[in-house]
């Protein structure tokens, strides 16, 4: 247990608290807008149809310039969470779950620091960003992969002293493959994350080994 003497003062502590939440109201207030991407309809349609037929698409069914086209589905997954949650809530439910889980992604985000970077500096730094993402903000699977990136970096923060964390890796990496495209930016990033853990001091010292195992465990999964 910490000393009275070690422990961090509670005001500034609760101002960070306050920073954060401020931020993350921000962030599901410039995401609270009406639906403008008309790709939605088409996922929906599509994760319509795989929950009453129980199968995903192999062929296009759109594109009437090329019937029976063949066609990947990547983003299958979503379609079935995006058909489940507007049969229950509708547009504005959907909404407002883009709001929520962007809101998480940037909670990872934004708390995924070292100790010594102060709270305010990072929040000051992120706002450029929050303004380019609010106008990217729709009710599209680049949701997901703002989520998916997050859990991967905030993984990667902390997997030095908790190796274990690694093997959330492949089971993120799943739900990536089958709801986005861009699932390519999970093995990139994990790739870097090696790198970074190969090229520090004392990297391949005895002590490292059982890290190593854990990692690569995950790495090959």
């Amino acid at each position: 247990l910490r000393s009275p003497a070690a422990r961090p003062p509670l005001a500034p502590v609760l101002l960070d608290v306050v920073l954060v939440v401020a931020f993350l109201a921000l962030t599901f207030l410039l995401g609270a807008f009406p639906l403008k991407d008309t790709d939605f309809w088409w996922h929906l349609r599509t994760g319509d149809l795989i929950r009453q037929t129980g199968q995903v698409p192999h062929t296009d069914l759109y594109t009437f310039t090329v019937p029976d086209h063949p066609w990947i589905d990547l983003h299958w997954a979503y379609q079935v969470a995006l058909s489940w949650g507007f049969a229950r809530s509708g547009v504005v439910g959907l909404n407002l779950a883009k709001c929520a889980i962007t809101c998480v992604a940037l909670l990872l985000l934004v708390t995924t620091r070292r100790r010594d970077w102060p709270v305010w500096v990072m929040l000051l730094s992120w706002l450029p960003a929050l303004l380019v993402l609010g106008g990217r903000m729709y009710v599209r699977p680049e949701t997901l992969t703002l989520l998916y990136l997050a859990i991967d970096l905030a993984i990667f923060l902390h997997w030095d002293r908790h190796p274990a964390l690694a093997l959330l890796l492949p089971l993120v990496q799943v739900a990536w493959v089958n709801s986005q495209g861009l699932f390519v930016l999970g093995p990139i990033l994990l790739s870097f994350a090696l790198i970074d853990a190969l090229l520090r001091s004392g990297s391949l010292s005895p002590g490292r080994r059982r890290w190593w195992r854990i990692v690569g465990l995950a790495t090959f999964l």
